[in-house]
């Protein structure tokens, strides 16, 4: 290469106006020239810039040649960073073209864009897969927990109804029962996060949900704290379950609260365009450091003091937001507070609805369960409460046994994790033996795959393990389906 790095001055103005940085580069690693992205990017003059070698600017490396050459050498570019104006770290992209601008003259034209996007893409992938992983774990131990909570708590309830039962006894079922109940509990929140629970979905003005979570939240609000609510004329409409998303709203309304305990504003706004709708939920606190933000969602984790947060708030609102086909964010720039953001899917359309009719002329409850702890339980109970009960632990024999006496059961209990025919499948089944079957899903776990938007407006009800018997009596009657005979 000449000793004259002086570049022509038509190439200098092809370059300058180029949007991204360009630095040109001898082969021996010397700027010969740069244009004004690149100066920004480095926040050096022009001057102190051309006529030195590039490591002046690029971060350490391994040694062993020249970066033009190592350049030159890498086809799809390197990712090499720079020291910003603060000595920041600043991640680039480096693609490079040898140009002789003037015959025998070479130079080595260097284009760099940001691999910022591109790392905060890749970040956030891998923190969905993990997200997705943690989700499947806990969706996983909540549905085997929730099956032998569901028998603890069935044959605690048998026990209790049994006669002549003396006050000691009694005493020590009910204690099981708060055992019982007290794991239900953190396995309902579990599966929460998983998925967002098992959810009934209609059509729903989130006005609503954002309304009456904020009248839930007022109270908690100590002196000091002002909430600035913005709220649409017009509808906001979502298809969900209504207590999941207000579970959802007052999580992070209460997070927000938490975050300007001594004093703040907690913003709320609610938007739409024609595919989404979204809730903001800010606050005016100092903001969730850059090294917490990747596992704010993760279940168990937590920053306030042992005994105040359980971790579980938020992972509860990430779960019911996916499972409700949207997505949640968070943006806190240093010191600016924290800004989370709702978005759902927006249903402006109105859906179509299938009516429950009557039970038609019978009375069998049929419970279909494939673990025999749980189906046990569940017929012994019934059948103490009154009902007649046919129960089985396959899919496919309870479509057979349907088709061939529709008329004569009065609902289903239907378990939605199965081997062979799942609990999805069954229903669709079942819908079109007899379309006006009340069927109930009783489950500890539905994932996505467990259950469809038909399934979610259609069933007739919804029961979560763990149960009681008077979960299940309440139900039974809610849809239509009266013991045969008064309870034992």
């Amino acid at each position: 290469m000449a000793n004259d790095r002086r570049l022509p001055a038509a190439a200098a103005l092809a370059l300058d106006a180029i949007g991204d940085a360009v630095f040109v580069l001898d082969e021996q690693d010397i700027i010969v020239h740069v244009n004004e992205p690149a100066i920004r990017l480095t926040g050096m003059t022009r001057d102190h810039l051309v006529g030195t070698t590039v490591d002046r600017i690029l971060e350490p490396a391994e040694s062993g040649g020249t970066f033009a050459a190592s350049l030159l050498a890498a086809p799809g570019g390197l990712s090499r960073p720079i020291l910003g104006p603060m000595g920041n770290h600043v991640p680039l992209a480096w693609r490079a073209q040898a140009v002789e601008f003037t015959p025998g003259v070479t130079y080595l034209v260097c284009v760099t864009t940001s691999a910022a996007e591109r790392y905060t893409a890749d970040q956030a992938a891998v923190q969905a897969q993990k997200m997705e992983a943690l989700g499947t774990l806990a969706g996983g131990v909540a549905h085997d927990f929730n099956n032998l909570l569901a028998a603890i708590l069935g044959f605690a309830g048998l026990l209790k109804l049994t006669h002549g039962l003396d006050e000691e006894s009694r005493e020590q079922v009910y204690n099981i029962e708060q055992a019982a109940r007290r794991g239900a509990d953190i396995a309902g929140r579990l599966l929460a996060f998983s998925r967002g629970g098992l959810a009934r979905f209609v059509r729903i003005d989130f006005r609503d949900v954002v309304s009456e979570t904020m009248r839930l939240a007022a109270p908690t609000f100590a002196n000091g704290i002002e909430a600035e609510i913005s709220l649409p004329e017009a509808p906001m409409w979502v298809e969900g379950d209504f207590a999941q998303l207000q579970q959802a709203v007052l999580n992070v309304v209460l997070n927000a609260r938490d975050a300007v305990h001594g004093g703040g504003v907690v913003t709320v706004r609610l938007s739409a365009d024609d595919e989404r709708i979204q809730l903001l939920i800010s606050d005016t606190g100092t903001g969730v450091p850059e090294a917490v933000q990747a596992r704010i969602f993760e279940p168990f984790f937590t920053t306030k003091a042992p005994g105040i947060g359980t971790g579980l708030g938020l992972a509860i609102t990430f779960g019911i937001v996916r499972g409700h086909g949207g997505d949640v964010q968070l943006q806190s720039p240093p010191g600016r507070g924290a800004a989370f953001t709702i978005t759902l899917p927006n249903a402006r359309a109105v859906p179509e609805w299938q009516s429950a009719a009557d039970a038609g002329d019978g009375n069998l409850v049929l419970v279909v369960d494939d673990d025999d702890l749980t189906r046990k339980s569940v017929t012994a109970t019934l059948a103490r409460l009154g009902y007649n009960v046919v129960e089985v632990g396959s899919g496919s024999v309870a479509v057979e046994l349907v088709r061939a006496r529709p008329g004569r059961f009065a609902a289903v209990l239907l378990d939605l994790v199965m081997p062979g025919m799942n609990g999805r499948e069954v229903f669709h089944e079942l819908s079109a033996v007899r379309s006006d079957l009340p069927v109930v899903l009783c489950t500890g776990y539905a994932a996505d795959q467990h259950i469809d938007d038909v399934m979610k407006r259609s069933i007739a009800g919804l029961l979560q393990k763990p149960f009681t018997p008077e979960n299940l009596s309440g139900m039974l009657t809610r849809v239509g389906a009266e013991p045969a005979r008064r309870p034992r």
